[in-house]
């Protein structure tokens, strides 16, 4: 009994020790069902890899087609503060001297002051140095100026509009030579004028970060109050009322009761 099942095992481990032997030969109905299978898993499996790929494309492509938010505006720092406008060591008030040059008050100075960018007001005084006169031989002229005035800046720029009051007067002087006594005697000849009047203006006066300032401005001086000019001569030593006749009589009468135009080419100055 032992041998016999000794035996059937011995049997069994050589049938699996020995090699397999080679798979049997098939009819085509079977190779064609092989192939059927073969393809329908690789069917399977192609439309798996594709549904893998579109899952993972379209969100890649809803990510790249998503627009970023706008990235928020950094603030921005302050402006920096206009020249008319900022704050002086007298805080919004900026003081200041001008000087000038124009017509007709000659070589001019004086004070100048702006508060909160708008509103200016000043004094100014000029004079007219000892010019002859044009067309009048041995004529010569003077005057002298002071006015205050007030300015309004609409733009807190450069840019005014104003107005002042003021008075001028003037001394219009004549040579000449007279035979008295078989001898050559100088005789002169003055004329003064004087007025009050109210000027008008407009221009600009432009300030830098430094403080220097310079403008221009035009306008013109129109007389409300006028005293009759006044005539006398020198001659022999002796000074005499005379009656104003003659071309300097006539420009004197004239340039102290007519308007008369106004042009400062070049105001000048520091302002704090």
């Amino acid at each position: 009994m032992r041998r016999g099942v000794g035996s059937a095992v011995k049997t069994r481990w050589r049938r699996w020790e020995e090699p397999r032997s080679a798979p049997s030969r098939v009819g085509p109905a079977t190779e064609v069902s092989g192939r059927r299978a073969v393809l329908g898993r690789m069917t399977k499996t192609s439309w798996s890899a594709a549904l893998v790929g579109v899952l993972c494309f379209v969100p890649a492509t809803a990510k790249a087609d998503e627009t970023p938010p706008p990235a928020a505006a950094a603030p921005e720092g302050p402006s920096p503060e206009s020249v008319y406008t900022r704050h002086g060591p007298l805080g919004p008030v900026k003081l200041g001297l001008l000087g000038g040059i124009g017509a007709p008050d000659g070589l001019q100075l004086g004070l100048t002051a702006r508060a909160f960018g708008r509103f200016g007001i000043g004094v100014t005084a000029g004079t007219l140095p000892t010019m002859d006169v044009p067309g009048i031989r041995g004529a010569s002229l003077v005057r002298v100026s002071g006015e205050a005035y007030a300015r309004f800046y609409p733009f807190k720029g450069a840019f005014f509009i104003g107005a002042g009051v003021g008075a001028m007067q003037m001394k219009g002087s004549l040579h000449q030579t007279v035979q008295a006594f078989h001898h050559d005697q100088q005789a002169e000849a003055h004329a003064y004028a004087r007025s009050v009047y109210v000027s008008p203006q407009i221009g600009f006066l432009w300030m830098t970060r430094m403080g220097i300032t310079f403008g221009t401005d035009i306008g013109a001086q129109i007389p409300v109050v006028t005293n009759d000019v006044t005539y006398d001569a020198e001659k022999y030593g002796l000074v005499t009322p005379v009656e104003g006749k003659g071309s300097l009589a006539s420009a004197m009468r004239f340039a102290s009761s007519m308007p008369v135009p106004v042009v400062n080419l070049l105001r000048i100055g520091y302002v704090l």
